[in-house]
């Protein structure tokens, strides 16, 4: 442990900051609260759930399915950088909370695994 009064010079600091936005009618809160604040500002369109869906393998003899995995998101930013993550050889989308293709990978179209994305992210 670092002797007494070591970090004394921080808590004055601190101290300062807090009287300093008081004086200028502001007040501190966390950053939970922060992201609560703002999502409650959102327009409702944009508190539903973000996708990124990623196309394993297509329908076979073996399996009459497709293999499809993702997740979904609270915000786009969240799901921008999962989606840039997941582009590397598979078919990938971006998904709006209404279910629209915002960005999709391989360009030109994916031979109806686009939709079999668009359709697995609906039924979770």
């Amino acid at each position: 442990m670092p002797e007494r009064g070591h970090w004394q010079h921080t808590l004055e600091a601190l101290r300062l900051l807090l009287e300093g936005l008081e004086q200028r009618g502001l007040k501190p809160i966390t950053l939970s609260q922060l992201v609560s604040r703002i999502r409650s500002a959102q327009p409702a369109e944009a508190q539903g759930r973000w996708w990124v869906c990623r196309h394993e393998k297509l329908p076979c003899q073996e399996n009459p399915n497709h293999i499809i995995h993702g997740r979904s998101y609270d915000t786009k930013h969240e799901a921008e950088m999962g989606y840039k993550a997941s582009t590397v050889l598979q078919a990938c989308v971006l998904l709006d909370p209404q279910f629209e293709i915002i960005k999709s990978y391989p360009p030109g179209g994916g031979g109806g695994r686009f939709e079999a994305m668009v359709k697995w992210a609906r039924e979770k």
